[in-house]
């Protein structure tokens, strides 16, 4: 009976080990409104970061101002980047002006803060081990109109 209870014991243990996951808590700060939707890609790779396609979640919530929490859980342990865009006239795409700035907010793990160009996955990147918490800036290139 006890040599059946060590089994058990030792077979969790080993399973345990080798099915780690860990959950991921971004705060995106600096939201300007409560207005359209909050859309959050979390990428693995490089090519879909880059293309920001096929991400390993993708997900939409309700943005609150000045900060929205978000946490994906069970991530398994590697390399990641985050990509955000606050879609506040709620039509599904980042808008841009003439020369590609976005004309809605966005924000990029690692905080790259260029207007005029995104990070590449290198930049943006983290290693996920354990649960971990990061925080990213959101970027407006430009005020909000006043409401009337």
């Amino acid at each position: 009976m006890i040599r059946y209870f060590l089994l058990g014991s030792l077979l969790l243990v080993f399973v345990s080990c080798f099915s780690q996951s860990a959950d991921l808590t971004i705060l995106f700060e600096g939201i300007r409104s409560d207005t359209g939707l909050l859309k959050i890609g979390i990428f693995d790779n490089a090519h879909d970061f880059m293309r920001k396609k096929d991400p390993v979640v993708g997900v939409k919530c309700s943005p609150e101002k000045p900060v929205t929490r978000y946490v994906a859980k069970d991530l398994k342990p590697g390399k990641y980047a985050v990509a955000a865009f606050h879609d506040e006239n709620n039509d599904d795409t980042l808008n841009f002006k003439v020369l590609g700035i976005p004309l809605e907010g966005v924000g990029f793990s690692g905080n790259f803060n260029s207007r005029l160009k995104p990070p590449g996955f290198v930049l943006a990147s983290f290693h996920l081990e354990n649960d971990t918490t990061i925080a990213i800036k959101m970027i407006y290139s430009r005020k909000k109109k006043p409401e009337k």
